[in-house]
């Protein structure tokens, strides 16, 4: 950074000079420039890959849906390594500002796509928690079934089933609207984020 910084204040005296010091100066700006977008490239990539890792590691996604959000992170990550090539080539001005104008573009969009990647991850793992407390809820009505049938009094614990049965058909109704906001989300050409905002909130208020 010291470097860079008194490069600058080199060629602020250089005006159309020439000379070997204000083309070093040059040459230390422009490489200042091209490390601070392969810089950037690099951790949108791997934030990209930390992502890929939760959809690997979520057993609730189905493989569908699983295989469909890692291509489109591919996609991104081949993207982002084609920008990185584009500034580590860049001889010119004009070819580093096209390089950064291009990362600049993939970031408007970066964020919006890694919330819905990361949101849909989130929301199937809720999913899969909404499925599994109904099996419980199954067997514990089975099991108070036979504790009834036995002359026990199982009234109090039928009313906190009853009161968890509901908390779940709340749950199944965020988790089904967050599912449907997802999806026109990822419709939309350019990530609705208004969509992929809803679908959080949804997520937010899911009661378990």
């Amino acid at each position: 950074k010291e470097k860079f910084e008194t490069a600058k204040t080199k060629l602020k005296d250089c005006n159309d000079s020439e000379s070997e010091e204000c083309t070093h100066a040059k040459d230390e700006i422009k490489g200042h420039a091209k490390e601070q977008i392969i810089h950037a490239a690099d951790q949108m990539i791997n934030h990209l890959e930390k992502v890929k890792e939760k959809i690997a590691e979520n057993e609730d996604l189905s493989e569908e849906d699983a295989a469909e959000m890692t291509a489109s992170i591919d996609s991104q990550i081949a993207e982002l390594e084609s920008i990185k090539s584009q500034a580590e080539t860049a001889e010119t001005k004009e070819d580093i500002v096209a390089a950064a104008k291009a990362l600049a573009k993939k970031w408007k969009l970066f964020k919006a796509r890694v919330n819905t990647h990361l949101g849909r991850t989130i929301n199937a793992h809720m999913g899969g928690i909404i499925i599994r407390s109904e099996q419980l809820v199954d067997k514990l009505e089975q099991r108070l079934e036979r504790l009834e049938s036995q002359g026990h009094d199982v009234s109090e614990t039928q009313e906190l089933i009853a009161e968890f049965n509901s908390k779940i058909e709340e749950a199944k109704a965020s988790h089904q609207e967050a599912v449907e906001l997802f999806a026109e989300a990822k419709a939309s050409a350019d990530i609705n984020t208004e969509k992929v905002t809803q679908a959080h909130e949804k997520m937010n208020a899911l009661p378990m």
